[in-house]
């Protein structure tokens, strides 16, 4: 039995198998319904459960062959319109070929409650009688337009709920989620508003991976945070979130891109390991880098240089540890190291005898290349400033192979290429030339068919490509590489794969083959080319190969990436003057330690302005919060305390350009400015966690902006399954509120007033507490936005003695403020949250609200909070965890998923 079916079989709940219907889509010639009567013999109780009375068998498919695939550019090569056609197969009518397979199955099954129907997917009829809720689906119609036809089918009609096992049979071929039937998923999920979890995946040569997912309609719409971006495809850099109330992860699609297009025009990639392989590599591998980046800088043209490290050797530093040690200074070049490790090594064909894939790797730095063109070339070259004006010219087209003359020298001396040395280098080059020119390409004017071995006379079949020597100067452009789906790689060659990549590009794909003047050569150092003890005609290995495989998409190899020592990434700080108290500042950016020393709990999360030695202006711009200058007027004309700002600077007269990330907080920067500085990556920072921006931002993403740094929050509790009471179970259930008013000691509180957190008063259930205490004419009430402590001292004063208990005791001032200072700062509005132990992200009240809460502190209803308070109040220890746990939780949300987030979007960028 095939593996994903035996995984089914193992999670699959007999109890609930009655009345439910095995949906196959893809029947074709009946094979996979095979499983079916196998099951009878492998799992018996399964298919009792499954073929009994109560349950049905429905398989759907048209009979007449593949549609034509229009909808996904990633479509599998072989999955062209008629393929698998079962009426050929046959010599039936479709109609005629499902009475056919509906009577063959029936026979093997017993089960007569057995259908196969012959219907496009797009026009499926929806048959109550037949059609029940789905125990099991198996989707195996190969290409991206049929996959979404039944998900939406299934999903329009209700038949698939959280207990559904589906089945993908052909999960690969295409990049995952780009493509394919899992393209398809993503985007019917994302039409119907569903999630999905990813169960089990196996992984077989061509498209034939499997998958099994279960689905789930969307309860909560925080779960809709799936950022993913096509200009960056490697799996990587998936932020996947842990769902509410479930151990697996949740994928969903946000069609706002994670970071802008990336400003690197060509990226060089190279495939090596430290093996000294013909003697002083790492001497030509620096030098390779090193002339890069030094014309790089020259020509201020941004590249990247990727090295795909194939089988590093045990006993050897990685290059990666070898280069990262070495003075690398450019600005325009960033240097890439993928490593591909000896077990994935291992897969293929003589992994002993072959210890580098050339070719192979080099398709894994394609396909993770940045650049609008790729150049696909040697680990041992020097460029000069001849090609590297060619480059810089930017006059490169797409549908085009660009080829040039590679020149071979002889080593000269041990010296590295470097800035200052540069010309008198490729001076001492041109001393010591080969003046065999085997290497070079030759044009009309030249007599060169002579200098050709024999091996190499098979390539003169095809006039306009010289194919030797090629391998050391292949450049298209991005898109054209993913056209013809990378080199010519396979295991059954070892050599000449860059000639047969070359004919491949060109005589199958259609690619012109253009070369440049011999004025815009290479140079290659000599050196040694051991032989290679292996057989002709190794065993292929069409497992991890192919074109559907070509850039080894579903691998996530190791990454790092070597930065400008000399030259910091440049943080610019922005803060809203509606929200940062500043009362001494009259320059700006102000001074940093000023506003720490005064100013700390305002200024919040501050922290990172140091951590990245960030400028620091406080701009002029209209708050994130449209409610907050409504606000301040209302404040001001009740003659209550008002926030006071008396510098701040305009953002149109900020020069954004000094800078390579903008971090702005409480406040937005106009996408009519933001649009001026496309180079620049615009960060979102909410430092205030009740705040609604973060529901703001789930209904649409800031616009301008590449990312909002703290927008993903894990939950362990689903907020809207909950009642309020667990916010806050004093304060916000209204018979509370009444309770509280009545039975208040009036005489002890009848010259004094009762203070709360105005952020918590615009929520509709405190809006009620207000009018319930103003229309009390004994009790006079004030507003203040950071008077806890009076708060607290008020709230100890209610009659009520568990609530002054567990104020008082539990979350008294010192724990509060302990709670507040240890964060950060972070703890403006968290009042409601302390009194139920929990952290509430996002406007408690509102839809988006998520808790943060200590899982002994989960309380379900309003009779659970005497026992929980008291259970807390005599564990010492208890207390300490939960606020530990809290501690915890605030410094990961605000500080640590930030900063992480940060250095990854900015080593993405490439600058």
């Amino acid at each position: 039995m095939e593996d994903t079916f035996e995984y089914i079989f193992k999670c699959i709940d007999f109890k609930n198998c009655n009345e439910k219907t095995f949906y196959e889509f893809g029947v074709f010639n009946g094979e996979t319904k095979n499983h079916v009567y196998t099951l009878s013999h492998v799992a018996p109780k399964f298919f009792e459960q499954l073929t009994n009375k109560n349950n049905t068998i429905v398989g759907i498919e048209p009979f007449t062959g593949l549609c034509e695939e229009n909808k996904d550019e990633h479509n599998y090569v072989h999955w062209v319109k008629g393929a698998l056609n079962a009426s050929q197969v046959f010599n039936l009518h479709p109609q005629e070929v499902a009475k056919k397979l509906e009577s063959e199955i029936r026979n093997k099954t017993g089960n007569e409650s057995t259908y196969i129907i012959s219907s496009e997917y797009k026009s499926i009829e929806y048959n109550p009688k037949i059609m029940k809720k789905a125990v099991i689906v198996d989707i195996d119609c190969c290409v991206y337009t049929s996959a979404y036809e039944v998900l939406s089918f299934l999903l329009q009609n209700e038949l698939i709920d959280e207990q559904t096992l589906i089945r993908f049979d052909d999960w690969g071929g295409t990049p995952e989620f780009l493509g394919g039937e899992s393209k398809a998923l993503v985007d019917a999920c994302k039409e119907h508003k569903y999630v999905f979890t990813i169960l089990y995946k196996k992984h077989y040569g061509g498209p034939h991976a499997k998958c099994v997912v279960k689905m789930e309609k969307i309860k909560n719409e925080w779960t809709l945070n799936k950022e993913y971006t096509q200009t960056y495809q490697k799996r990587s850099e998936f932020e996947i979130n842990k769902g509410v109330n479930t151990k697996d992860s949740v994928f969903m699609l946000n069609e706002k891109k994670l970071v802008k297009k990336s400003d690197v025009y060509i990226s060089f990639v190279a495939t090596a390991r430290n093996d000294n392989y013909g003697g002083d590599f790492l001497y030509r591998l620096r030098n390779f880098i090193a002339s890069i980046q030094i014309m790089s800088d020259k020509f201020n043209l941004y590249t990247e240089t990727i090295i795909v490290e194939w089988n590093p050797p045990k006993d050897n530093l990685s290059l990666y540890e070898v280069i990262s040690n070495d003075k690398l200074i450019s600005k325009h070049n960033k240097v890439t190291f993928i490593t591909v490790p000896l077990e994935y090594h291992n897969t293929f064909s003589n992994p002993k005898k072959l210890p580098l894939h050339d070719y192979i790797g080099k398709n894994v730095g394609i396909y993770r290349a940045e650049g609008e063109f790729v150049l696909v070339c040697s680990s041992d070259l020097i460029f000069t400033e001849q090609i590297f004006s060619l480059f810089a010219k930017k006059c490169f087209e797409q549908g085009y192979m660009y080829r040039t003359t590679r020149i071979d020298y002889t080593k000269f001396s041990d010296e590295i290429i470097s800035t200052n040395n540069y010309h008198d280098f490729v001076s001492k080059i041109h001393s010591n030339v080969f003046q065999d020119t085997y290497h070079q390409i030759r044009f009309p004017n030249v007599t060169w068919i002579q200098t050709i071995p024999k091996v190499e006379m098979y390539f003169m079949n095809y006039p306009g490509n010289y194919t030797n020597g090629c391998g050391d100067f292949l450049l298209m452009s991005k898109k054209d590489w993913f056209d013809v789906k990378g080199c010519y790689a396979d295991t059954t060659l070892f050599t000449h794969l860059d000639g047969a990549t070359l004919l491949r590009c060109t005589q199958k794909y259609g690619k012109i083959h253009k070369t440049f003047h011999p004025e815009y050569s290479i140079y290659h150092m000599d050196h040694a080319r051991p032989h290679l003890n292996v057989s002709a005609n190794p065993t292929p290995n069409h497992n991890v190969l192919g074109d559907q495989y070509w850039g080894h998409p579903m691998i996530e190899f190791d990454t790092k990436y070597i930065q400008n020592k000399e030259s910091p990434i440049r943080f610019c700080f922005l803060k809203s003057p509606y929200s940062t108290t500043l009362t001494t500042e009259s320059v700006s950016p102000f001074d940093i330690n000023t506003v720490i020393n005064k100013w700390f709990n305002r200024f919040q999360n501050i922290s990172f302005v140091t951590y990245f030695k960030a400028d620091v202006y406080v701009i002029d711009c209209v708050p994130i919060h449209a409610s907050w200058a409504a606000s301040l007027i209302n404040d001001t004309n009740k003659g209550n305390m008002i926030r006071q700002v008396h510098t701040y600077v305009q953002v149109d007269s900020i020069e954004f350009n000094k800078y390579d990330v903008v971090i702005s907080s409480d406040c937005i920067v106009p996408i009519s400015v933001i649009q001026k500085f496309p180079n620049v990556l615009w960060c979102y920072y909410e430092d205030e966690h009740a705040f609604g921006s973060f529901q703001i931002s789930k209904k649409s993403p800031i616009a301008g902006y590449d990312v909002f740094l703290n927008h993903f929050m894990d939950s362990n509790v689903d907020s809207e399954r909950l009642p309020c009471s667990v916010s806050f179970p004093y304060l916000e259930h209204v018979p509370t509120f009444n309770l509280l008013v009545n039975e208040m000691n009036l005489n002890s509180v009848k010259e004094k007033s009762i203070f709360f957190d105005s952020h918590i008063l615009r929520t509709p259930l405190f809006q009620t507490l207000k009018q319930n205490i103003e229309n009390n004419t004994l009790l006079q009430t004030k507003y203040t936005e950071w008077d806890f402590d009076n708060s607290l001292s008020e709230l100890c004063n209610f009659k009520l003695p568990h609530i002054k208990t567990y104020i008082s005791k539990l979350i008294s001032c010192t724990y509060f403020i302990y709670l507040r200072n240890n964060s950060g700062g972070i703890g403006q509005s968290m009042l409601p949250a302390a009194a139920a132990q929990c952290i509430i992200i996002g406007a408690n009240a509102m839809k988006y609200a998520r808790i943060i809460i200590h899982p002994i502190c989960v309380i379900t209803n309003e009779s659970e909070c005497i026992n929980t308070i008291n259970m807390v109040e005599k564990n010492p220890n208890l207390k300490k965890d939960i606020i530990n746990y809290q501690n915890q939780q605030l410094e990961t949300h605000f500080w640590n998923k930030p900063l992480e987030l940060i250095k990854k979007l900015y080593a993405l960028k490439r600058k």
